[in-house]
């Protein structure tokens, strides 16, 4: 993994307590602070009014963990958010943080919605490899591996150009578990592990989350 500038990333995750409905941010906190820690300098927040242009200034990189799936973001929340990320900020869209996407303005900025998921259960991943190809920064150290998660299943809005990086495979059916956007200035990736402990404290799944991290903030080559 080849880092550049060594200066601790300014970080802030936005996820959700009180309003949450299924991912609470203490049962993940304690968790992303673990795997975060010394590369970002990260806080937590459930004030969506970080989302706006004046308050996401302070930050080169958002990590959205939002349990939002019944109200969608105030338009300036949205604006803010856009803004952010095409003038060069980074946005990690970590399981539960695609329901951004009922917006339909972060639904393009995203590039898909979340339409369901079979039960919680093992599945196995692996990076996508293309022939030759070069490995996208992302994934190039990701090794095969098996977690339990919630399989979320996406609608990928194909009017968005993106990359999909993972993949894991359920009855011999192979579906997207991340992606990789560029947006203006800045950069976005999608992750679909993350729904509890069990995933956020594989090796693998650290490993990617952090790598995530440090793409989005330019900050890996």
């Amino acid at each position: 993994m080849t880092l550049s500038n060594v200066e601790a990333i300014r970080a802030v995750v936005l996820a959700d307590e009180e309003r949450m409905k299924y991912h609470p941010l203490s049962r993940v906190q304690k968790d992303l602070e673990t795997m975060l820690s010394g590369p970002l300098n990260v806080s937590f927040t459930e004030d969506y009014d970080v989302l706006l242009a004046e308050r996401s200034r302070d930050y080169e990189l958002l990590v959205a963990y939002t349990d939002r799936w019944d109200a969608a973001v105030t338009e300036e929340q949205a604006e803010g958010l856009i803004s952010f990320v095409r003038n060069g900020g980074g946005l990690v869209v970590l399981h539960t943080g695609v329901s951004l996407s009922i917006h339909d303005k972060l639904h393009e900025l995203i590039g898909a919605r979340f339409i369901g998921h079979p039960p919680y259960q093992k599945l196995s991943f692996q990076r996508i490899e293309e022939g030759n190809a070069v490995l996208h920064p992302i994934v190039r150290e990701l090794e095969p591996f098996e977690s339990e998660d919630e399989p979320y299943r996406y609608a990928m809005l194909e009017s968005t150009e993106k990359q999909v990086i993972v993949e894991y495979r359920q009855d011999g059916v192979a579906y997207p578990a991340a992606w990789v956007r560029h947006e203006g200035r800045g950069r976005i990736v999608s992750l679909m592990p993350g729904h509890n402990a069990n995933s956020l404290q594989h090796p693998e799944v650290r490993k990617l989350i952090l790598s995530a991290c440090l793409w989005v903030a330019g900050r890996l080559d």
